[in-house]
């Protein structure tokens, strides 16, 4: 069951991935936009579920592998933000490269501790 939980939630989270490309692809002159929306969210999820549920989400576990494992890891794509990050610096761009990593980085915390207390307030 919690192969399966992961599974859907994996194949929706990549879903949501590429979608957040294609939408985001008229837009990421500078940075890839949809991998770092993609990313934010990903952080928000994880710390989302797992501050509202608990570290170990005993209550749901289920829930947990299909949000936690599932679609915040299908969602977020370290391999992606690597390899156009790498294109970046190919292609000489280094002011956009250091951008890149700073706003995946610095966003993907942001987006966690933003996550952590919305879980937190949720879960009361």
């Amino acid at each position: 069951m919690t192969y399966g939980a992961i599974l859907l939630g994996g194949g929706l989270g990549a879903a949501l991935r590429f979608g957040l490309s294609r939408l985001f692809a008229p837009w990421s002159a500078v940075v890839p936009l949809g991998t770092l929306v993609a990313n934010l969210s990903a952080s928000f999820v994880l710390a989302l579920t797992v501050s509202a549920t608990g570290a170990g989400a005993a209550a749901h576990p289920l829930a947990a592998a299909f949000w936690q494992a599932g679609v915040a890891g299908g969602l977020s794509t370290f391999s992606t933000f690597a390899y156009e990050t790498f294109m970046m610096i190919q292609e000489r761009d280094y002011t956009e490269a250091a951008l890149n990593v700073g706003l995946n980085l610095a966003g993907g915390l942001a987006f966690a501790v933003l996550g952590t207390y919305v879980g937190g307030a949720v879960a009361g």
